[in-house]
């Protein structure tokens, strides 16, 4: 019988799928730099999921790209 896929299980092997392939995206913290200690920006984070309810990842990018250059923090 297989192992049971249980949380505990899956996550070791689901970060290091994670790190290896995820999508470069101006709003995401990449893994290298994540390990050495950066945390995402939450109001890019925030900014990047209202974009991102009303269109794609590759038509909001541009506007993201933008809209930070315009108003980089939320001050």
């Amino acid at each position: 019988m297989p192992p049971v896929a249980t949380p505990s299980r899956l996550r070791k092997p689901l970060l290091a799928w994670y790190d290896a392939h995820a999508r470069d995206l101006p709003w995401r913290v990449r893994p290298v730099e994540r390990a050495t200690g950066r945390r995402a920006d939450p109001y890019r984070v925030w900014l990047s999921e209202i974009m991102l309810q009303q269109t794609t990842v590759p038509h909001a990018t541009p506007y993201f790209l933008s809209f930070t250059r315009r108003w980089p923090t939320v001050r």
